[in-house]
């Protein structure tokens, strides 16, 4: 068998070309964030993160502010968890600061895609729902993630 070394010549790979934005399969989207899912209680999160820098009490609602991330709790649990800064990512790898288009290498499209302001702010909000709960991911107008949380759907 003589290599390619010998000859010089590279053998014949067949390769395909990928559309980074093509339409894949959606995986389900993960439901926590910073180790923290929808639906912990307050002694849960006390546990593993520790006591916050911050805490404000509200009427039906508590919000503690951490190193790099904001948990809010309903009456008993979990309603929403943002990513606020440092080096903190989700499950997937997306960081605040990262460019568009990693969004949709990780994520897929949107379920739907939301502007705000006037057509000029150039703010766009990623929707990625699940049962009863969505992913939100906010881009300005330079197109990098300038926000990252997720919810439980209103009522």
């Amino acid at each position: 068998m003589v290599s390619t070394k010998e000859t010089g010549v590279q053998p014949s790979v067949p390769t395909k070309t990928v559309d980074k934005h093509e339409e894949k399969p959606k995986k389900p989207i993960e439901n926590e964030l910073v180790g923290i899912s929808l639906g912990d209680n307050l002694g849960k999160i006390l546990d593993s993160k520790g006591l916050p820098k911050k805490q404000n009490d509200q009427d039906l609602s508590k919000v503690l502010v951490y190193d790099g991330f904001v948990v809010t709790l309903g009456i008993d649990t979990v309603v929403k968890v943002s990513i606020t800064g440092g080096d903190i990512s989700t499950p997937r790898g997306l960081k605040l600061n990262d460019e568009v288009d990693r969004i949709i290498e990780l994520y897929g499209p949107s379920d739907y895609g939301t502007q705000t302001g006037d057509d000029s702010s150039g703010q766009w909000f990623y929707h990625y729902a699940m049962d009863g709960w969505e992913l939100v991911i906010q881009t300005c107008e330079e197109g990098y993630v300038w926000g990252i949380w997720i919810e439980k759907e209103k009522d």
